[in-house]
């Protein structure tokens, strides 16, 4: 998105020529004239088109954090706090009244959902943080206050100073997953808990790709295929997607047992 911004902004000058040669070389269509009087406006679309390749970068962070398949789980809350935060206070005067409603329109609904009730799950990614090693010295230090997390945590209360020990003395790892691996043995039950909520999905992009990716698999030429081979493939691709060589691993797998 930013690249394309930049690119259009760069360029949107010659824009308005090349529709009005076209205009007058083969006739207008409704929507050239429609994108001529776009065009037209004194700079508008440049200025937004700056406006959003430097001031955009928190909204793009954002967006990326909700399509990784990396773990986000215990940060999710904070990225987006943090993003309704510089949409109040951006720091920077708007380039364009167009900018500004659209800027006080996203604030607006995303605070609905971090200060709001229009995402249920919002206390639970809340509390998940307490999973992060590095930012516990922030967050409460009673185990009572974090009850929203299923199953009772509570249950673990016999680990929880142990927890708060290590996480003040010991010095954290970035990755999160490599703290919990190497207190698994003096903290098992807090660690079953965070192997279950630190790798929980932030967004529902992965599933909304797999029904595309499904399509292709479970098509007319497939209708041997077993319930179990169904999954096997799902989880498998879905897993290692960037991972060329054990697709096709798992895809002749796949066909083999069609065959």
């Amino acid at each position: 998105m930013v690249q394309s911004c930049a690119y259009h902004g760069e360029h949107v000058q010659y824009y308005r020529t090349f529709i009005e040669t076209e205009i007058a070389r083969v006739g207008g269509t409704v929507q050239l004239h429609k994108l001529l009087e776009i065009l037209k406006v004194d700079r508008a679309l440049q200025a937004e088109l700056e406006f959003l390749v430097v001031h955009c970068q928190h909204l793009m962070n954002t967006l990326k954090a909700l399509e990784s398949h990396k773990f986000h789980s215990v940060d999710i809350f904070n990225t987006t706090s943090d993003l309704l935060s510089w949409l109040h206070n951006p720091g920077f005067p708007p380039a364009t009244e167009a900018c500004e409603t659209a800027t006080r329109n996203a604030a607006a609904k995303l605070e609905d959902y971090v200060d709001g009730d229009k995402q249920p799950a919002r206390d639970l990614f809340k509390a998940f943080r307490v999973f992060d090693s590095r930012q516990l010295p922030l967050l409460s230090k009673a185990i009572a206050d974090f009850q929203v997390i299923p199953p009772n945590i509570l249950n673990a209360a016999d680990e929880w100073l142990i927890y708060l020990d290590l996480a003040a003395k010991q010095q954290q790892p970035d990755d999160v997953v490599m703290f919990w691996r190497a207190v698994e043995d003096w903290l098992p039950k807090l660690t079953a808990l965070a192997k279950a909520y630190v790798a929980l999905p932030v967004a529902s992009v992965d599933v909304e790709r797999s029904f595309s990716k499904s399509g292709s698999v479970l098509s007319p030429l497939h209708q041997s295929l077993s319930k179990a081979y169904c999954s096997v493939f799902f989880i498998t691709r879905q897993s290692i997607d960037k991972n060329d060589k054990l697709i096709t691993v798992t895809e002749n797998f796949v066909s083999r047992q069609i065959n």
